[in-house]
């Protein structure tokens, strides 16, 4: 388990990854808050995104022994997100 205060810095470093990463996935503006809880062990990622032909919101929450997982999906969640959307898309026009 690491400290809270490299936790702290780690959710920073994600929460940069998180909006740049749903910024060029889905070609808009991505708002990021984060929300801490349980003395600064627990992170909560409350995401709205407003690209150009949708808006959504999302939250997802990670737990301070969860920080790789934390950082790779700050690397891919949005690319895995809007594949999953667009299949859904896809499967509602049939």
């Amino acid at each position: 388990m690491q400290s809270k205060s490299k936790f702290v810095d780690l959710v920073e470093e994600c929460r940069v990854r998180f909006q740049e990463s749903y910024e060029e996935e889905f070609g808009g503006n991505a708002k990021v808050i984060t929300v801490f809880s349980k003395a600064n062990t627990v992170v909560t990622f409350y995401i709205s995104v407003r690209g150009k032909y949708r808006h959504f919101e999302d939250a997802l929450r990670f737990t301070i022994d969860q920080d790789l997982t934390m950082k790779n999906y700050a690397v891919s969640y949005a690319r895995t997100y809007h594949k999953e959307i667009k299949e859904r898309e896809w499967k509602t026009k049939k």
